[in-house]
């Protein structure tokens, strides 16, 4: 979607819509801290969580037209949330196996995504026929990688299908797929350092497993000034930085900000949209005042980028809000 010639109103309606998706966002993420294991109510928020996520994927969508490149995702938590919502959608046929201990992977959140629909998918249709399960397990798999690893129970492939199973535009489902989707997950986990493997016979299922590199630690350091007039949107935010080891500093407008700027600030997050003065105004006068002090501007709708400048679109996913902090606060 070309933004620059959204009208004014649907470039404020998508503004106001990202505050609310990234309150959701942290609300769900909140909840799934605090409650146990064995909660009854965890499966349902693990899939408000995965709707949110892909919620703001699409506000994300609307606004650039691409999701956002690189960063890191939390592989338990992420996969977790889309095994229940293929649950919820087409019965209890899936069921996942996790490792206990968090595994970051060096990919971003709506690639991720993108890859587990597309395995669940295809899948759940190899095992249609007789109502066969679908297994998705995540553990630690060889070379110090995390492995992801999808398998039916369903009719299989012979070996001349098996060789074709990455050429684009290939399926064994003429008339209901476009042979696109192990193409996508190759080139996805490729793009980021990792393998994919597919192994099938005929009558026997198919398992296709995936090793995704280790992505660096999520935990930072140093002073963050978090400036939004939105109070849910500064909580969400300054939540997952505070959990990331941040010290965060919040402001509701840019004179409150300004004020903050003698408290060690290392990094002025700041909305576009503030009320008595806009991001780039506010960032001229903080790094005048406090010089090689690093900016990044946040957004509902896109802005046009100046060369060095850092754009953070809302809502922003927690895992790329914390790979994107890190990266400016380390470079």
């Amino acid at each position: 979607m070309d933004t620059e010639r959204q009208p004014e109103d649907t470039r404020g309606l998508l503004h106001d819509l990202s505050n609310v998706v990234a309150g959701l966002v942290r609300l769900a993420e909140t909840a799934l801290r605090n409650l146990e294991p064995g909660h009854p109510a965890r499966e349902d928020i693990l899939a408000i969580a995965a709707a949110c996520g892909q919620a703001a994927e699409l506000v994300r969508e609307a606004v650039e037209g691409a999701p956002p490149p690189g960063g890191g995702s939390e592989l338990n938590t992420l996969a977790a949330g889309q095994v229940e919502v293929a649950r919820r959608t087409h019965g209890a046929r899936v069921r996942l196996m996790a490792s206990k201990d968090p595994l970051r992977v060096r990919m971003a959140p709506a690639e991720l995504r993108r890859v587990l629909d597309n395995l669940i998918l295809n899948a759940l249709d190899a095992v249609e026929e007789n109502e066969g399960e679908v297994v998705v397990r995540i553990g630690r798999g060889p070379g110090d990688r995390a492995l992801l690893e999808v398998r039916d129970a369903g009719r299989g492939m012979d070996a001349p299908t098996l060789a074709r199973v990455f050429e684009p535009g290939f399926t064994t489902r003429p008339g209901r797929g476009h042979g696109l989707g192990l193409k996508v997950v190759k080139d996805l986990v490729e793009k980021h350092g990792g393998d994919v493997r597919v192994t099938s016979a005929t009558g026997l299922g198919t398992s296709v497993r995936i090793l995704l590199p280790f992505a660096p630690p999520a935990r930072g350091s140093g002073t963050i000034l978090l400036v939004d007039d939105h109070v849910e949107v500064r909580r969400s935010m300054k939540g997952v930085l505070a959990d990331s080891g941040y010290r965060v500093l919040e402001a509701g407008d840019a004179k409150g900000a300004l004020r903050l700027l003698d408290a060690g600030v290392d990094l002025l997050l700041t909305d576009m949209k503030l009320p008595d003065m806009d991001g780039t105004e506010l960032a001229a006068a903080a790094t005048a005042a406090r010089p090689g002090l690093k900016v990044a501007l946040m957004s509902g709708y896109a802005w046009p980028r100046e060369p060095g400048t850092e754009i953070l679109v809302k809502p922003a996913d927690p895992d790329e809000l914390r790979e994107r902090v890190r990266s400016m606060l380390e470079g």
